[in-house]
C-alpha cells in the first residue's frame, strides 16, 4: 500500500511542477476566463480523482479497501455504514423518542 501513497506524492509534485514550471512560466495578469478555466480544470481533476478512489474501493482496484484497516483492525467490506451511528438519519437512528422540550418558567 506503501506504493500507492509514494504514486499520489509523485503525481501532486509532477502536477504542481507543471502548473508552476510550464503553464504559468510568465507572470501575467490573470483574467477571469483564465481564472474560471483553470479553476474548473483542477476542480474536475478533483472530482475525477474521488470517482477514481470510491470505484476504486468499490470494486478492490489494486487491492484498496481489501485489507485490514490500520485503524481499528477490521477488514473494510462496507458493512459498517449499514450501522445507525455511521447514518444518523437512517430509520433505525430516528426510532427513539424525541427528548421533551425543557420548561421555560415566566419571572
Amino acid at each position: 500500500m506503501l506504493w500507492i501513497w509514494l504514486a499520489f506524492l509523485a503525481f501532486i509534485l509532477l502536477l504542481l511542477a507543471l502548473d508552476l514550471g510550464v503553464f504559468h512560466r510568465k507572470a501575467h495578469v490573470v483574467g477571469v476566463r483564465e481564472a474560471l478555466a483553470w479553476t474548473a480544470v483542477w476542480m474536475g481533476l478533483g472530482l475525477a480523482f474521488s470517482v477514481f478512489v470510491y470505484f476504486g474501493y468499490e470494486n478492490h482496484w489494486l487491492g484498496l479497501g481489501a485489507g485490514v484497516d490500520a485503524v481499528d483492525g477490521r477488514v473494510n467490506d462496507g458493512s459498517l455504514a449499514t450501522l445507525p451511528m455511521a447514518n444518523p438519519l437512517s430509520a433505525r437512528a430516528l426510532d427513539t423518542e424525541p427528548a421533551r422540550p425543557s420548561r421555560v418558567e415566566a419571572l
